[in-house]
């Protein structure tokens, strides 16, 4: 008996996980109920279907001129004629998990003369004073060490340096930190906003663990000479995923530090001014992990209310079909025209199977052109959101584009990221975590085309006498007479042209 009642139990299970559910193409008519997760993080909302915001065809472009209020989709594609890697049909992708080497000697903003700096010049950081300053999503450290064999039991030590730090408040930080061999880095000072708030630089001066030193004066414990170990120090830039100087949000320069200085007591132990080179200083390095993106079908999904066989944009590692940590990959859409519509948004289907603990989350980014403009424009977060699932199905995700309005060409890039450095203490869980994406589409919600007023007696109808001498120079002939057409665009006319023949002659 509890055999057979395990097939009807699991039939009104599936039937009430369906109805909740979201096919591979289809609308939910109402949103989940919202979960608080962590900061910054947003669990997938599924909008609530409308006369707006429907669900597209599967596959075809619409080339239809838009009405008024009237919902187009400019770019749907279902993936089917696409093949992995040489038929990709205008899409592209890229890794974007690199990070630079931000720590270097420079003089751009230096204290005197050459100092460290954790920053960069970038021109297209055009939303900046300088087009100098740091980057979202960085974590750069700059480290040395100094001798304890010289340091006597009991003797302060010292680390001093000049600094000047301006990054993102309360968000983006400088972290002066002495490594303890018992409890890993121990900071001792930190910085946010702008230090000091006059600009320039200023000199800090902080006390070095005494138990620290001592610990590493003592040796290693399975060292039975007891040699005296240096103690690591280093400087620690970190900024979050947002308002810097590359998206023009903080403008900001970063850090900048010069001539550091350890002192046991009165005596240096340590000094560098930045003058002779790299010396015995270690900086962070972060290579490319790579580009996984890839289109599969036929990928085995835990979603029994929905089979989708179709092709997908996959993003794993194909032998163990699971993400990889430190994972930052990016698919692009073609160059999509929106015709400067009053509304645009995008809209696609994702296969969540991304536990919130795992800290693989998705996001979406656009960027807009307009005709006659020599690039894109920089890309723009819509939501500034990342998303989450680990409910393992599909659902149709639609989200506005609201700085796309009035532009004549827009792209969209769906990214699949590791944040562990961001939310999760570093620490990510890549194992059977994925997420897959199908149907992508955009759609705008037209606008009426130019309209023209005319009055009759502005067509060329006036036959007034101009001359002084009140002679006829109005028959057959423009002279004197007047053509007024008024023009009126929903987004201002950009230009007009006026063809005329005169006498049943050619325009």
């Amino acid at each position: 008996m509890r055999r057979r009642a395990i097939a009807p139990l699991s039939f009104l299970l599936a039937s009430a996980l369906c109805s909740g559910s979201a096919g591979a193409s289809s609308n939910v008519t109402t949103p989940p109920a919202a979960d608080p997760g962590m900061a910054g993080v947003a669990r997938t909302e599924i909008p609530a279907g409308s006369p707006n915001f429907g669900a597209p065809a599967r596959a075809g472009r619409s080339l239809r001129t838009a009405t008024v209020g009237e919902t187009v989709w400019v770019f749907v594609d279902s993936l089917e004629t696409r093949t992995s890697p040489s038929n990709e049909g205008g899409w592209t992708h890229y890794d974007a998990s690199a990070k630079p080497t931000a720590w270097h000697i420079d003089t751009v903003l230096g204290c005197q003369n050459h100092s460290w700096w954790c920053g960069m010049v970038d021109s297209t950081w055009t939303y900046d004073s300088n087009r100098a300053g740091y980057d979202n999503d960085w974590i750069q450290d700059l480290r040395n060490s100094f001798p304890t064999s010289g340091i006597a039991p009991g003797t302060p030590v010292t680390l001093s340096f000049k600094s000047h730090f301006d990054a993102e408040p309360n968000y983006d930080y400088g972290f002066v930190e002495i490594y303890d061999p018992d409890n890993s880095w121990t900071r001792i000072f930190q910085f946010t906003g702008r230090v000091p708030s006059t600009g320039g630089c200023d000199t800090v001066t902080l006390a070095v663990p005494d138990s620290i030193v001592a610990k590493l004066r003592a040796g290693s414990p399975d060292d039975t000479t007891h040699t005296p170990l240096p103690v690591s120090f280093r400087f620690r830039f970190t900024s979050d995923v947002a308002y810097s100087s590359a998206d023009g949000l903080y403008d900001g320069d970063g850090w900048v530090i010069d001539n550091v200085t350890i002192k046991a007591g009165s005596s240096v132990i340590f000094f560098d001014d930045a003058e002779g080179g790299m010396g015995a200083w270690t900086r962070t390095t972060t290579p490319g992990v790579g580009d996984y993106f890839f289109l599969r079908r036929n990928v085995l999904t835990e979603d029994f209310c929905v089979a989708n066989q179709s092709n997908v944009w996959t993003d794993w590692n194909a032998i163990f079909q699971s993400l990889v940590t430190g994972l930052d990959n990016f698919v692009v859409t073609p160059p999509i025209a929106v015709h400067r519509s009053s509304a645009v948004f995008e809209s696609f289907d994702v296969y969540r199977n991304l536990p919130l603990n795992s800290c693989f989350y998705y996001h979406t980014n656009f960027r807009t052109k307009n005709i006659g403009d020599a690039h894109w424009s920089a890309w723009i977060d819509p939501t500034f959101f990342v998303y989450y699932g680990g409910s393992k199905d599909w659902a149709r995700q639609t989200i506005s584009l609201a700085a796309a309005v009035g532009k004549d060409s827009v792209q969209v890039e769906l990214g699949l990221r590791d944040y562990a450095n961001v939310f999760c203490d570093g620490v990510s869980s890549p194992a059977n975590t994925y997420a897959l994406f199908d149907n992508i589409a955009v759609g705008v919600v037209g606008q009426a085309g130019p309209s023209f007023i005319v009055r009759d007696l502005d067509l060329f109808n006036d036959t007034f006498q101009t001359t002084p001498f009140f002679r006829d120079d109005n028959f057959n002939t423009p002279l004197g007479d007047s053509a007024v057409v008024q023009v009126s665009a929903s987004r201002g006319l950009q230009s007009a042209n006026m063809f005329y023949r005169l006498n049943g002659g050619s325009f």
